[in-house]
């Protein structure tokens, strides 16, 4: 009974450290249901990516409801509150948040970008809402900036191009150009690191299509790969949305086919090492996969808070002490 006695206070000094040093925190990509956009038509879907309907006539989405605020090419999720925002196209870059129930939008603010689009948005493990922005040239030529969006007002603040750039002025009035645009998709990844998606589209963009590191302080987008199927052939239209699940898969949609292809609205997977593709399935038909965003983010272990670091060394110490005392009584007795 001594010893069980000596042994009582370490114990629970351990424990305690153990217990502040294993919280839960979310983690940007996610798992469970996957929301999604069919773009210019302007609703809000859901697809099981694991258990994914392949029928060629109704396709694998189930529709939630109209947005009602027209285009709707990107998506994203708040790791932190689980709200979705959701970001306009067709010149009208507004923010807005997304009743994931019944579809429906609600605008949170103006970017103030001016003749612009939001093509895509993710959030990384901190919180912050990222966006890839079109705000040169005419529209439909696909985002060429990388951008932070505020949360609370939907203000968009400019990081910078992906490429390099002449003429663009913000607010965008349609002109100038750059190296790179059509970066339709954006993802995080579990490490922190920022991927792109450049697509092929009717108006013909610059850069090459395929997947891109994009480097988060800078805008700058560096080529990685082009995007083929196991037999090397290519998407007609390119992949219009990103999202990584919690085990690193990443799945992409694809842009609306150019006929006679009939790869358009597609769910796909991506080998972010080689570009190379797998189709899972058809989830809308007609229509562009714009946006991908998983409802529930990843639950992750994180390091002991800096606000705990106080407490965490004073029971440090009191464990330290009380291996001391029970040595001291085991020499005495």
């Amino acid at each position: 009974m001594k010893i069980v006695r000596r042994l009582v206070l370490p114990a629970v000094v351990l424990a305690t450290l153990c217990a502040l040093s294993t919280p839960d925190v979310k983690a940007t990509p996610g798992t469970g249901t996957l929301f999604g956009t069919d773009a210019f038509n302007g609703n809000l879907i859901t697809m099981d990516p694991t258990n994914f309907l392949k029928d060629p006539t109704t396709g694998g989405a189930s529709v939630v409801g109209p947005m009602g605020v027209g285009p709707i090419p990107s998506l994203a999720v708040d790791p932190l509150t689980g709200i979705i925002y959701a970001g306009g196209g067709g010149g009208v870059p507004n923010i807005y948040t997304v009743n994931p129930a019944t579809g429906a939008a609600t605008l949170l603010g103006d970017t103030g970008l001016g003749f612009a689009a939001v093509e895509d948005l993710d959030f990384n493990a901190a919180g912050t809402l990222y966006a890839s922005v079109n705000i040169a040239g005419a529209a439909g030529t696909g985002a060429d900036h990388l951008a932070i969006i505020n949360k609370g007002t939907g203000a968009a603040t400019v990081i910078g191009p992906f490429g390099s750039c002449t003429g663009v002025t913000i607010p965008s009035t349609g002109g100038g150009s750059c190296t790179i645009e059509g970066m339709a998709g954006i993802a995080f990844d579990g490490a922190g690191r920022l991927w792109g998606s450049h697509r092929v589209i009717d108006v013909v963009a610059a850069g090459s299509p395929g997947l891109y590191r994009i480097n988060v302080a800078t805008g700058a987008a560096t080529f990685v790969a082009p995007f083929l199927d196991a037999s090397g052939g290519s998407l007609s239209g390119g992949v219009a949305s990103l999202r990584f699940a919690c085990n690193g898969t990443l799945y992409g949609g694809t842009v609306f086919a150019v006929a006679p292809a009939t790869d358009g609205g597609d769910l796909i997977t991506i080998n972010p090492a080689t570009g190379a593709f797998s189709t899972i399935g058809k989830a809308v038909q007609d229509a562009s996969l714009g946006a991908l965003a998983f409802q529930t983010a990843c639950p992750t272990p994180r390091r002991i808070p800096a606000a705990s670091g106080g407490v965490t060394i004073l029971l440090a110490l009191l464990f330290a002490a009380s291996l001391a005392w029970m040595i001291s009584r085991k020499r005495v007795v």
